[in-house]
Order: structure tokens, then sequence, then C-alpha cells
């Protein structure tokens, strides 16, 4: 269920405001609404007529797209803009679910069209949008090449970022459960639970259960 907070500075409501590029008064022109989600909560399906694009303002999402019985799985975060695929053919393109409890505002597709109107310069701002989501796709598809191994080490490095932690083995609580995981990484649910253990055997991490620490093994990780 949403619940819609209106009339509020958005950036305040950010977990991300102390590090995005875009910068403040970024959706100046654009309604300030922000719907409060909870877990499990669908944004859209695929499929569904586009309505607009969002901005993850708290919490962690997940993009499930399915091709040719093939599963891929895609996780956006605070300050990631989720929708933008509905904008090519009038359609959205993945099926998009909270994975825990947050906070989205949505820019619906009348917003842009009257801000590109009213605020010309809004599609500068447009093309920053979008010119940061193809970064982000070139660089997945980069981590793509590596192998598997180098692959989850890179996912897990991420995960201690973001989790912004700050004790001695850079520690955190995975949100999502294996089978995503192991889909975003484009490997089978045993072969994740077979690379953990490994580098859990080399001494690279530790981990029990979803919670997971990065050891410092000579600077190899840090």
């Amino acid at each position: 269920m949403f619940s819609k907070t209106d009339n509020i500075n958005l950036c305040n409501h950010c977990a991300n405001h102390g590090s995005c590029d875009l910068g403040a008064g970024f959706f100046e022109g654009i309604g300030q609404n922000i719907s409060i989600t909870e877990k499990g909560q669908n944004l859209f399906n695929k499929g569904d007529s586009f309505s607009g694009f969002f901005v993850v303002c708290e919490g962690i999402v997940r993009a499930k797209t399915i091709t040719n019985n093939n599963v891929s799985i895609d996780f956006y975060y605070p300050g990631d803009v989720v929708g933008l695929c509905g904008m090519s053919d009038g359609t959205y393109q993945e099926s998009v679910t909270f994975i825990n409890n947050g906070r989205v505002f949505e820019i619906t597709k009348q917003d842009v069209e009257t801000a590109i109107q009213t605020y010309p310069e809004f599609a500068t701002k447009m093309l920053k949008i979008l010119s940061r989501t193809l970064v982000k796709k070139q660089k997945k598809n980069q981590i793509n090449t590596l192998e598997a191994e180098a692959r989850l080490l890179q996912f897990l490095k991420e995960q201690s970022r973001r989790h912004q932690s700050k004790a001695k083995n850079h520690g955190f609580t995975l949100q999502m459960t294996r089978s995503d995981i192991a889909s975003h990484l484009g490997i089978a649910g045993e072969t994740l639970s077979r690379l953990m253990r490994k580098l859990a055997l080399k001494g690279l991490i530790a981990f029990n259960n979803k919670d997971v620490a990065l050891l410092n093994n000579d600077g190899l990780l840090l």
C-alpha cells in the first residue's frame, strides 16, 4: 500500500542526499511527492502502461526481466532512477518490487512533459539522468565479462560500500535472497554457495547466512 507525502523537500528525504551528484534543486518545477512503500510492494509490472519513472529515496528495489525463459535481476538503490525503460514504447519492460520498506519519488509522464515546456532547462536535466543510467548499464556489462568469482567479489564490495560500513571487518547484512543474487550475477544458486565457501576458505570473506564481512587480505579487496 502506498502512502503519499506531498509538498516536501525531496532531498531531505533521500538517503543518498549526501553523495548524490544530481545536486539540490535538480527537480525544481516538479511536484515534490514521495510515496512510502512496504516490503514486497510492486512499483509496476512488465507490460504496464508507462505512467512515469521513479527516483529511489530509501530502500532497495529489485527489477526482474524475463526474456525467453531467462530471468535477469537488477537492483536499484537510493539515488537510482527506475522505469526509464517505459519511455521507449509506452510500456514498462521489467517488473519492479521493493525488497524492504522504502520511499520513492515518482515523476509522472505529465509532470515531465509540463516541466520541459515550462522549464526548458529540464530537458538538459533529463539527458543527465539518461546518461547516468547508461553509464550504470555499461559498468554492469563490464563486470559481466569477469569470471564468476570476480563478479561476486565486486558485488560484495558494492554492498559493503552502500552500507557505508565503519566496522573493522566491513560487515553488512545482505538484503537480497540468494536466488536473486545468483540471477543478478548470472550464475546458478549452487554456484553462488560454492563461490561463497571458496572465498571464505581463501580468507577473503567471512559469512553466516546473510551476514557478510569483507576481510582485508593484504589490500586485495579494500
